[in-house]
């Protein structure tokens, strides 16, 4: 998106990403509560999953108007099929394309191994809750947890961002 803002001359395309920021919370929200096993002292998480999907489809929103109002205005915002042949090149220099067989089987891979990933690195995960007596700890220390799994990635995600649009 930052690289079709530069090109096309709409800055706006650049918002959308700052948008879609929620959207991501929002599904880390959800993995993390399948992570540990829907455990009902985590029911916090689903209410801020909630509150994400819709602060992110909000914001989505607004980001996509902005790009049309910005384009409807500009006289030389660009579309993809008004794009040059230089500067289709320069686009295609910055995205990564694989042969379909290969993005495939990259993503067949990537699915398992994360599958299980989770599947049997969550069967370890009581070791992060124990107590010290053989308990399974307090549900605050797992909701804890639970939003540490949600707000550090998110963070992160934000800060390269930040970064990113200094540039």
């Amino acid at each position: 998106l930052w690289y079709w803002a530069d090109i096309s001359g709409n800055p706006r395309w650049k918002g959308l990403t700052w948008g879609m920021v929620p959207c991501h919370a929002s599904g880390l929200a959800a993995c993390t509560f399948h992570l540990f096993y829907n455990d009902p002292r985590l029911s916090a998480i689903v209410a801020a999953q909630a509150a994400l999907t819709v602060i992110g489809n909000a914001t989505c929103g607004l980001a996509a108007y902005r790009i049309w109002a910005y384009a409807k205005d500009a006289d030389d915002a660009l579309t993809p099929a008004q794009l040059s042949p230089k500067q289709l090149a320069r686009l295609r220099e910055k995205t990564v394309v694989y042969p379909e067989p290969v993005f495939l089987f990259q993503l067949t891979f990537v699915t398992i191994l994360t599958s299980a990933s989770i599947k049997y690195g969550s069967l370890y995960a009581d070791v992060l809750f124990a107590d010290g007596t053989g308990g399974e700890g307090s549900a605050s220390s797992h909701l804890a947890l639970a939003f540490m799994c949600v707000m550090l990635p998110t963070a992160l995600n934000v800060q390269k961002w930040k970064l990113r649009s200094e540039l």
